[in-house]
């Protein structure tokens, strides 16, 4: 075990003092502004109708508890397209 001595146990305390006042300034700095990452687009602005607008939803849960997990495809597009990615949902399961 390490003995600290009172210089360095000041030390630590200050830099500690020093670093969270400065996260919280930069908190505080950030939260007054009022821009967001995201704004809301109208789908007639775009000249796009009602059936072709599309929500995306990503869903990512990662908790790894065996040696050997195991990954596979759920459900596949409900038409024929080419190999992509997209709207294939895949179950990643994990046995106890």
């Amino acid at each position: 075990m390490k003995n600290y001595t009172l210089s360095n146990l000041t030390s630590m305390a200050s830099n500690l003092l020093i670093l969270s006042s400065l996260l919280l300034f930069s908190a505080l700095t950030a939260s007054e502004s009022k821009q967001y990452f995201s704004k809301k687009i109208s789908p007639s602005s775009l000249g796009l109708k009602k059936e072709k607008l599309t929500h995306l939803h990503f869903n990512f849960h990662d908790i790894i508890t065996t040696k050997i997990p195991l990954l596979f495809k759920w459900r596949k597009p409900p038409r024929p397209t080419p190999p992509r990615p997209f709207l294939v949902q895949y179950i990643y399961w994990t046995t106890p």
